[in-house]
């Protein structure tokens, strides 16, 4: 199965998620992953390794990161492989279309 994770500082995956789904009717399972929010909070490295223990060993894996090299990308970095691949630059046009793909 194909999953697909937004990953950012702040609260920009949730929003980017959102439009997704409405805009596609939420038609693929997508994962948001908000970092440093707000004080207290789970911190990333947790909340991506709860995520990742929730799929299969033979997902495919789509993650979706706001900036190259920025924290929450190196948080994503220690679980790529031939199977979870790390888009960096997110957009709307980027995650609409790629949820309609097969």
């Amino acid at each position: 199965m194909r999953r697909y994770i937004i990953a950012s500082h702040h609260k920009l995956a949730y929003g980017l998620k959102d439009t997704v789904d409405f805009l596609t009717n939420g038609i693929k399972k997508i994962y948001d992953v908000n970092a440093y929010v707000e004080d207290g909070e789970k911190p990333i490295e947790e909340v991506v390794s709860e995520l990742f223990a929730s799929f299969d060993e033979n997902d495919e894996v789509l993650v979706f990161a706001d900036m190259m090299g920025g924290s929450v990308y190196q948080k994503f970095y220690p679980y790529m492989s031939d199977k979870v691949h790390v888009v960096c630059g997110i957009n709307l046009p980027l995650n609409i279309s790629t949820c309609f793909r097969k």
